[in-house]
């Protein structure tokens, strides 16, 4: 459950420095998008442009003044195989411009403090060094198990419950 502090800190601005520890933390090599610009292009560049850069996206996070064209993104078909002949043997990506993504990572990074608090450690599925393979080999062995172990007829109910 998220307390009152937690809330707190998730309602407060942000500041330059979480705006510019996303930026240096983020793949400098990371696919242009719609803007041109790499990830990479604002860390070399930060003495130049950095400040101004910054500021426009803490307005953007603390003010909800937010344009549009910030969020154009362009899907790619990036192909799976050598020679592809069918939509299946493509995987998209999506390539977004550097102020949403810094955006984006910030959020993230302020999310990151309070989640641990409020997800349980049992879960094991969108939890970084987490699988839920975990989970369904372990789903597998526990029926594996109760199916060698019946005796007589063959049969019966059970109920997995994951808290």
């Amino acid at each position: 459950m998220v307390t009152e502090e937690m809330n707190q800190m998730l309602m407060k601005d942000f500041e330059f420095s979480e705006v510019q520890d996303a930026i240096l933390n983020m793949n400098p090599m990371s696919s242009l998008g719609p803007d041109g610009f790499s990830v990479g292009f604002f860390q070399q560049h930060g003495g130049v442009i950095g400040k101004e850069f910054c500021e426009a996206v803490i307005t953007t996070l603390n003010t909800n003044n937010w344009d549009s064209s910030f969020n154009e993104t362009f899907i790619v078909l990036i192909p799976k195989v050598k020679n592809p002949s069918e939509v299946i043997e493509f995987r998209p990506i999506s390539l977004c411009n550097v102020m949403y993504k810094v955006k984006a990572k910030a959020i993230a990074n302020k999310l990151k403090n309070i989640l641990p608090s409020i997800i349980s450690t049992t879960q094991t599925a969108f939890m970084l060094e987490r699988m839920i393979a975990d989970s369904i080999i372990v789903a597998y062995e526990v029926v594996h198990s109760m199916q060698s172990k019946m005796k007589g007829p063959k049969g019966g109910i059970w109920l997995l419950r994951w808290t």
